[in-house]
């Protein structure tokens, strides 16, 4: 049997939740709380708020996530 080389390959794993974009689904699985909040407004209806709603979390739109992975 032969060797087989191996390589050293630095790698990097990103979540990317609470990002947004005009073509996100606000019906799926794994929508983000921004297209959620947007399709209540719109359908006037009070967005849904868990616990006392002084969480906060960072929001990214997709267009600034893709720049800095690009970069």
């Amino acid at each position: 049997m032969g060797s087989v080389p191996t390589y050293v390959i630095d790698t990097y794993g990103l979540r990317y939740f609470n990002i947004f974009g005009r073509r996100q689904d606000p019906d799926g699985a794994y929508a983000a709380v921004m297209p959620k909040f947007i399709k209540q407004l719109l359908n006037n209806e009070r967005p849904t708020i868990n616990g006392y709603g002084k969480q906060s979390r960072k929001r990214w739109k997709i267009r600034k996530v893709t720049r800095l992975c690009l970069n």
